[in-house]
């Protein structure tokens, strides 16, 4: 799970676009632990692919981890159809 996810949720708790059962910092964490998932950290190996990537998606949450899917070879899972518009087999 990208760092970039946790990030956006966290600040959308803060806004107050999504709730938890407890701070977003620790309930994402705790099921992705959980869950045996990996953190996949903000690098500069992913920030490299930004300046290659097209410009369909404004959102940077959602260009740094398609960024990070395309460095680390990586699925990614979204329904968001914008993302799903990338020119890349990354999704599932």
């Amino acid at each position: 799970m990208s760092v970039a996810s946790v990030w956006e949720c966290i600040i959308k708790e803060q806004i107050g676009k999504l709730i938890f059962p407890l701070p977003a910092s620790v309930y994402l964490v705790s099921k992705r632990i959980e869950h045996n998932i990996l953190s996949m950290p903000i690098d500069e190996g992913s920030l490299s692919y930004l300046h290659s990537i097209p410009h369909l998606h404004r959102d940077p949450f959602d260009r740094i981890i398609i960024c990070q899917t395309l460095k680390n070879g990586c699925k990614l899972i979204t329904e968001d159809q914008i993302i799903r518009k990338y020119p890349y087999s990354i999704f599932l």
